[in-house]
């Protein structure tokens, strides 16, 4: 969820700081836990043991809490899907809604919740749009077609930067290490 952050730049107080420390911050704490995790994996299991199993994250769970531990490690990814899940739609809705804003799409969806302050219909929209998708496949199906349709967005974005700065367009902060 940390590209997630840049949809919701609109809402952040100096997002120009903010947005980068945010970034660094959360893919370090990822790192700092999915290293952490390895290391452990290795301390608990042997080679063997790892190249033998099918869910390591089960494997290791199963050295501790015994053969009941895969629901264990099943309720850990579940949580953490809710999470993501929760990230995306929050964050989702917010490109419509921007769009919307800027009088480049649907007006309706440029609309605020009077009381929650958040774009209601825009939320509405994408949850509908979800629902509908979630019934079009399988799990599988659905996947690939994400997955394809981020990295072609990722590239889409990245190709966008070199064409801005060839046509002299700058953003109103310094992007440390670009182009690369």
């Amino acid at each position: 969820g940390w590209n997630d952050l840049t949809l919701a730049g609109s809402e952040i107080r100096d997002p120009g700081r903010t947005i980068p420390r945010a970034m660094v911050g959360g893919i370090a704490v990822v790192f700092v836990f999915y290293a952490g995790i390895n290391l452990a994996y290795f301390y608990v299991l042997r080679p063997v043991e790892i190249a033998a199993s099918n869910n390591v994250a089960s494997s290791m769970a199963a050295r501790f809490l015994g053969h009941s531990a895969g629901a264990v490690v099943a309720v850990a990814i579940m949580i953490s899907a809710f999470a993501t899940l929760n990230s995306s739609i929050l964050s989702g809705a917010r490109v419509p809604f921007a769009m919307a804003h800027d009088g480049l799409f649907f007006r309706k969806l440029a609309h605020v919740h009077p009381r929650h302050r958040t774009p209601d219909v825009s939320l509405l929209i994408q949850a509908l749009f979800a629902m509908g998708f979630s019934l079009s496949g399988t799990y599988q199906t659905l996947y690939t077609l994400t997955i394809f349709a981020e990295w072609l967005f990722y590239m889409l974005a990245i190709a966008c930067l070199f064409v801005f700065r060839r046509r002299g367009e700058r953003a109103p902060y310094a992007s440390w290490g670009y182009p690369v």
